[in-house]
């Protein structure tokens, strides 16, 4: 999973796919790690597309990576956007609303 995450983080998504697509590397902590990469990398709409297919529970967390990947980028409006998309998740779970 350590190549794919440099890959991703060199912004070269195409080969870092070819490695995470393999079954075997789909845990969720290494699913996570890449998803982050692709985002430092860049590919913002891709670590997007991953996330949303993850455990709902998860997602929250993989979200806000992403959200902040995207500032630190300079890409206010995609980690706004990304924002939203994490308070509509946490509707769901009372714990995580605000007070």
């Amino acid at each position: 999973m350590k190549v794919a995450c440099s890959f991703a983080r060199l912004g070269e998504t195409q080969k870092a796919m070819e490695i995470f697509d393999r079954p075997e590397l789909r845990d969720l902590q290494p699913y996570h790690e890449f998803i982050s990469a692709l985002a430092e990398g860049g590919d913002f709409e891709t670590a997007f597309k991953l996330a949303k297919e993850m455990p709902s529970e998860m997602q929250t967390a993989v979200l806000l990576t992403i959200a902040l990947s995207a500032e630190r980028r300079g890409e206010k409006e995609l980690a706004e956007k990304i924002r939203r998309e994490i308070r509509s998740l946490s509707s769901n779970y009372p714990a995580m609303r605000k007070p």
